[in-house]
């Protein structure tokens, strides 16, 4: 039972607003932050990659519906091999960031078919005709994790990035 606890608020407001947002929320009695400055506000026009669910689900209540910070761009690394979700993400924010094409997409897999086709064990590839496909949710994250590194080269002089990590 959380009727009445506030966890989910705190951990999507005070990731969002930092720690003006944590002072504004303690109580008079409280003790005080150690660091009042830290964490800083995220800056803004930030681009946050949310990884966990909680990461995702309750930083997107708080900027679409509670509108805690409209300005933050919110996409999950962990889908990024999904050509569905960066269509969706390139209609949302597409004006605003570089959002991987389906050709860009196609590219980082192929990057990555090569790069494990080369080494000894290409286990994680499994070839059916003229398609191969990869095996295992580490190995699409190695390909989560090149379109990311994309994402935040083609906007990184533009925007400042933040990561929530779940899987490294």
């Amino acid at each position: 039972e959380q009727n009445g606890h506030t966890f989910g608020w705190q951990f999507g407001y005070y990731a969002l607003a930092g720690a003006p947002g944590i002072i504004e929320e303690i109580p008079d009695d409280a003790e005080p932050l150690p660091n009042p400055e830290y964490p800083p506000a995220m800056h803004p026009n930030a681009v946050f990659y949310g990884g966990t669910d909680p990461g995702r689900f309750v930083p997107t209540y708080m900027i679409y519906s509670a509108h805690v910070r409209p300005d933050v761009f919110l996409i999950t690394q962990n889908a990024f091999a999904d050509p569905t979700y960066l269509s969706g993400t390139r209609d949302l924010y597409g004006g605003d960031l570089w959002i991987p094409s389906r050709k860009d997409t196609t590219r980082a897999f192929a990057e990555y078919i090569q790069a494990v086709a080369r080494q000894k064990d290409s286990g994680t590839l499994i070839y059916s005709g003229k398609r191969v496909s990869i095996h295992g949710a580490a190995e699409v994250m190695k390909v989560n994790a090149i379109l990311a590194e994309r994402i935040f080269e083609r906007n990184r002089f533009r925007h400042t990035f933040y990561l929530e990590e779940s899987f490294p």
